[in-house]
């Protein structure tokens, strides 16, 4: 049988295709052009199948990405049997079509993947709408682990934290550091007694702009709600007082049971946006 997948049969071919990624499968089979043909396919048809299929049937992104994997998938299973039947028995095979790099590669690419995960920047998908307009709901962002290991959190950072379950993990702008008192009277941010100036940009979006000049976006639709008055907070050390720009949908440190952020409990800087969820259009876009 293993006779039958180092002389690239047919069948071997297919089952290599069905269980392997297909640039791998060209490889393989000793076509490395096709291998970067493939491997662009791989990159452009999910994202095509994800743009279209959604408001045409209904699907899930998920399902508009399984679609358009599936689709591909067939198509190289197909390719491969094609390429074995009629390759040359003689042909001498490559030094790309060798098994320790077939079996090697992908091994790399997961061992890159882990080590992007838990080291450098790992990648976060925002559920709620509560970091809205910067980062909506389906959004995806990169968060940079290393952001603060010479330097503290500032004002108008936007960070990623755990919580007291230490696995769920939020995304909100620090507006407070150890030390502040922070405050908020009808709907408006006060820092160590200063208004955070607000102007108006269209609707419900406003650009707020701190002490130190650090300006973004936010969304504010009342001036009366149940957060938009509260007492004093004095951040205590090691702690910072962290907010949702959308500051009507959001739970923060306002709230007594969310309270102020550790900085032990700071994952990392939320750095660029890699994926808009609105748009359902792949972006790379630094977080202001």
């Amino acid at each position: 049988m293993f006779q039958a997948f180092k002389q690239r049969k047919p069948w071997a071919a297919a089952v290599v295709a069905v269980f392997l990624y297909s640039p791998l499968v060209m490889l393989y089979l000793g076509r490395w052009l096709l291998a970067v043909a493939y491997l662009m396919a791989e990159i452009t048809v999910p994202l095509v199948a994800m743009w279209l299929l959604p408001p045409q049937t209904g699907l899930s992104l998920a399902q508009s990405l399984t679609v358009g994997e599936l689709c591909l998938k067939l198509v190289a299973v197909t390719h491969a049997v094609l390429i074995a039947r009629r390759r040359d028995r003689s042909e001498t095979l490559s030094w790309y079509s060798r098994w320790p790099l077939i079996v090697g590669l992908p091994v790399l690419f997961i061992a890159a993947l882990l080590a992007n995960k838990y080291f450098f920047y790992p990648p976060y998908y925002q559920a709620s709408d509560s970091m809205a307009p910067a980062l909506p709901s389906h959004d995806a962002l990169l968060v940079s682990r290393h952001a603060y290991d010479h330097v503290a959190p500032a004002r108008g950072d936007v960070i990623a934290f755990t919580m007291s379950d230490g696995r769920t993990i939020y995304v909100k702008r620090v507006v407070g550091v150890p030390g502040d008192r922070i405050q908020m009277k009808q709907g408006t941010l006060y820092v160590n007694g200063m208004t955070v100036r607000l102007s108006r940009i269209a609707g419900d979006e406003y650009e707020e702009t701190l002490p130190s000049r650090r300006h973004y976006h936010i969304l504010k639709s009342g001036w009366d709600g149940p957060l938009d008055d509260t007492p004093v907070f004095l951040v205590p050390t090691g702690h910072y007082f962290v907010l949702g720009d959308n500051r009507d949908r959001s739970l923060d440190s306002r709230l007594a049971f969310f309270g102020f952020v550790a900085r032990t409990s700071i994952v990392g800087k939320a750095s660029v946006k890699i994926f808009d969820g609105h748009r359902r259009l792949p972006v790379l876009d630094a977080i202001r």
